[in-house]
């Protein structure tokens, strides 16, 4: 999997604007890279690639927005989102077909290797479909000439920085960490709700937002902060794998109310095991969350990231 690459080196009393609009370029070059590599078929990896290059350019422009004037951006970011939306429903496939692959190699019984085969093959069809759309919407949004409409923007938003936020790099990153982290905190009570997805799911949302804000500012605080993102990554992975488990559970509990045994007993037998599967994984998952939570409130990492943040 390819690496992020790093943002412009300054130090924290450089012009926000310009370093903002070089972050920009750099991060949208990036998902850019990515352009023929993601439409070769079942290009796993490159679909992954460009997905978190555009995630965190999504996320930049997140941060930026508060400092930078937005409106010349929304086409742009309307069209990002679309391009990221498609790549979403093809990485989310990529991700279900090699999770029962893995899981198909350790099923213990011929019914259940054979129901966990119709599964994937089911997935792989609507994975190529997915690929299509995908490849229709890189066409129909012409990424070039989203390139230098991208481009075109960034200097409007520039062009009215006078009227937004401050102009100070260290100032703008201390208020955009601070306004993450308290966004995070505020959803902070979710890892107590161990069946509440839907909120946990937004608890891992912020702990992303706060993480990418973190790194995208590190230089304002010489990257003594970054281990407070790589903290908030292992909170995002367990709150991930949670989030995976819920959409297989309700998948296969919806499958199994379905279908009678007798109708596709292979079937049957992949979802009974595969459920059980994904409840133990779930829980597994959870509790690693909630132990790493716990280890966070005797050690006062939102104290200790405020005072860091702060300095």
């Amino acid at each position: 999997m390819a690496k992020a690459k790093q943002a412009p080196s300054v130090d924290s009393t450089a012009d926000l604007y310009e370093w903002a609009a070089d972050v920009l370029r750099l991060r949208f070059d990036e998902v850019m890279s990515y352009d023929c590599a993601v439409r070769v078929p079942w290009n796993v990896n490159a679909v992954h690639d460009m997905r978190v290059a555009l995630r965190r350019l999504r996320g930049a422009l997140r941060d930026f927005v508060q400092v930078i004037n937005e409106k010349p951006l929304r086409r742009v970011k309307s069209d990002l989102k679309r391009i990221s939306d498609t790549l979403g429903v093809v990485r989310d496939l990529d991700v279900a077909i090699i999770a029962l692959q893995e899981l198909a190699k350790i099923a213990k019984s011929d019914a259940i290797k054979l129901g966990i085969g119709e599964l994937i093959d089911e997935h792989k069809v609507l994975r190529e479909r997915a690929h299509a759309r995908l490849q229709k919407a890189l066409e129909s949004i012409n990424l070039e000439a989203l390139r230098q409409r991208f481009s075109l923007r960034i200097e409007e938003s520039l062009r009215q920085q006078e009227l937004f936020g401050p102009g100070n790099l260290a100032e703008a990153g201390r208020l955009i960490v601070e306004s993450r982290l308290a966004e995070f905190c505020s959803l902070g009570t979710a890892i107590y709700a161990p069946f509440e997805g839907v909120r946990l799911h937004e608890l891992r949302l912020a702990a992303k937002r706060l993480r990418y804000s973190i790194e995208l500012f590190a230089v304002c605080w010489a990257d003594e902060i970054i281990p407070f993102a790589t903290e908030l990554s292992v909170l995002q992975t367990h709150l991930g794998d949670v989030h995976d488990c819920d959409g297989w559970i309700d998948t296969f509990t919806k499958l199994l109310r379905k279908h009678s045994k007798a109708r596709n007993p292979n079937r049957s037998a992949a979802a009974v095991w595969l459920l059980s599967r994904f409840v133990a994984q779930r829980s597994k998952a959870y509790r690693s969350a909630l132990d790493l939570w716990s280890g966070w409130e005797a050690d006062n990492f939102v104290e200790r990231l405020m005072d860091q943040i702060r300095e």
